[in-house]
């Protein structure tokens, strides 16, 4: 095995291209024999404790679709942000095609392109080889969630493709967790994640997902792996469904103690074995600071506040404040005409000038505009005396 990082010369004009991780496989079984596929629309299951080596095999699982000339969609891994160690491989330096997803009011400083999810377009994740939405980029997992779903969406609006996209999903027990959640941009991202899954061959996709507990994630999800990787269990339960494995492993002594580099495996077509794979050199270290060694730096803006509905009265939200003051300021519109156009008292409007102006005099900024890219977050508005002086000044 040549060492991790090296290049590998291809037959075809002499290219070269990153050599893949060491990956190796046998059957148990007699029959049949058919061969792990990385070069279509697959969905790869990686189930283990911590610390068993998943997201490692995960990447190694990617590299096989990057040899192919596909690319990588790095979805939803841990708060640590361990899928932004992309960025330190040998394959982003040989093809840097890269775009950081991030939050709404997040300000990415780094040496690679970075963009809102919400101005998302399937372009994007076409043109780009490597298109990485890693926690860390983002006000908080809300936003993380909304993120995904949207970019669910565009998925399910490719129709047709050139190349497959390989989604890594690091957290797979919490996207596609088996209980329903009380908060309701999960439920709407685990439904749209799973509709990706179900039509992953018509939108030229592959996905892996990394599962600590294969029970957590519901069954007729289960039911879509194509292959199952089997790292060190430890004391978690195995489904009934499967557990005709254990005619041909035991758990007590094999399954429950496989070391990192080691796995056994299982396809929908009925082949079983077991195999090793190597250690992708630029992984992200338990306790690294990822944003630190590829200087990162993430500066996180006010969140914005929503309006609430409290009946007979909705209370005012960051998008409506900055609207205020932008009517105030560059449209010269009085309070009285605000307020009428809003549907808002004018006392309300004038309590929002008021705002903004103290929050400019004591801190230089309005939070309030700054969570919404307010244009107006640093520029406080005149006073009534000020309004009238500069109107009599224009007219004089």
């Amino acid at each position: 095995m040549k060492a991790n990082g090296a290049n590998l010369i291809l037959p075809n004009g002499g290219e070269t291209v990153p050599e893949k991780t060491y990956f190796s496989y046998q059957f148990h079984n007699r029959r049949p024999k058919i061969p792990i596929k990385f070069n279509s629309s697959k969905v790869y299951f990686v189930v283990g404790q911590r610390g068993a080596g998943k997201s490692v095999l995960l990447e190694v699982i990617a590299e096989r679709y990057l040899e192919n000339g596909d690319s990588i969609l790095d979805l939803f891994g841990a708060s640590s942000g361990e899928g932004l160690a992309w960025l330190r491989s040998p394959w982003v330096e040989e093809d840097n095609r890269v775009l950081l997803i991030k939050g709404g009011n997040v300000d990415v400083q780094c040496s690679w392109n970075a963009k809102v999810w919400g101005d998302l377009a399937l372009h994007d994740l076409e043109t780009n080889r490597f298109v990485i939405s890693a926690t860390p980029l983002y006000y908080n997992w809300e936003e993380e969630y909304l993120a995904i779903a949207k970019i669910m969406d565009l998925i399910a609006d490719r129709h047709y493709y050139s190349k497959m996209i390989y989604m890594l999903v690091r957290e797979g027990g919490s996207l596609f967790y088996s209980t329903k959640k009380l908060e309701e941009k999960q439920l709407i991202t685990k439904i749209k994640a799973i509709y990706a899954l179900r039509q992953a061959r018509h939108h030229g996709t592959s996905m892996g997902l990394d599962i600590q507990r294969f029970p957590s994630i519901d069954a007729d999800i289960r039911s879509m792996a194509d292959y199952v990787f089997i790292k060190a269990l430890g004391i978690e339960p195995w489904p009934k469904d499967h557990k005709w494995i254990f005619k041909y492993f035991k758990p007590a002594r094999v399954l429950r103690s496989i070391p990192p580099n080691k796995f056994f495996w299982f396809s929908a077509e009925g082949a079983l074995g077991k195999g090793e794979n190597g250690m992708v050199a630029w992984h992200k270290r338990q306790n690294e600071n990822i944003l630190k060694a590829l200087d990162i730096r993430v500066e996180k803006g006010e969140i914005p506040v929503e309006a609430l509905d409290r009946g007979s009265y909705k209370t005012v939200g960051s998008q409506e404040h900055a609207m205020i003051i932008k009517k105030y300021i560059e449209e010269g519109i009085g309070m009285i005409k605000i307020a009428r156009q809003l549907g808002r008292s004018t006392a309300t409007v004038h309590l929002h000038i008021r705002i903004h102006n103290e929050a400019i005099q004591r801190s230089g900024f309005c939070p309030l505009c700054k969570s919404v890219n307010g244009e107006y977050q640093n520029t406080r508005t005149k006073t009534l005396t000020e309004a009238k002086e500069t109107k009599a000044q224009a007219t004089a």
